[in-house]
């Protein structure tokens, strides 16, 4: 049986039209069809666009850490990225010692791209090591968890980054 059988319409002079209110179940059915198809069109549209960011700064310089350092704190050093469906987030901690810090923020929120170099402060809190820099809302603060960076943001928002090579 075809489907504009199943959901209620029928032929009338070459043309189809709605017959009477469609029942309870047809109209479940024909919502779930819709729903799956704005899906399947918006998680593809959803991926094709998240992908784009702009190229890394010119003035990048990666800085391998001083061996001299421990292991909890080289540990910050390299790429990390968050990403969903409607932003990307690149923090790159270019140069780390026992004192200080060099990072890059990379964001593309919405038609919000670029770069922003952050000079930073290491420190340990509650026996663990975390780099924070002061920013337009506060302190923003990098933790370690395992192999995740986190990047807690004022007042109360943070993101989970995962290593990239």
């Amino acid at each position: 049986m075809r489907l504009w059988k199943k959901l209620g319409v029928r032929l009338t002079k070459n043309r189809r039209e709605k017959t009477m209110k469609l029942p309870k179940y047809k109209r479940s059915m024909l919502m779930r069809i819709c729903l799956g198809l704005m899906f399947a069109f918006g998680f593809t549209f959803s991926f094709s666009t998240a992908m784009a960011f702009p190229p890394m700064p010119a003035e990048l310089q990666m800085v391998e850490p001083d061996p001299s350092l421990p292991k909890e704190l080289k540990e910050f050093w390299g790429k990390w990225e968050w990403k969903d469906s409607r932003s990307n987030v690149f923090i790159i901690i270019e140069k780390i010692d026992d004192k200080n810090a060099t990072l890059w923020l990379g964001q593309e929120i919405k038609s919000i791209k670029g770069w922003e170099k952050q000079e930073a402060d290491v420190a340990k809190e509650f026996g663990k090591y975390i780099v924070w820099y002061r920013g337009k809302q506060g302190s923003y603060k990098f933790s370690l968890k395992g192999e995740t960076l986190i990047w807690s943001i004022p007042p109360s928002r943070s993101f989970i980054l995962k290593r990239v090579p």
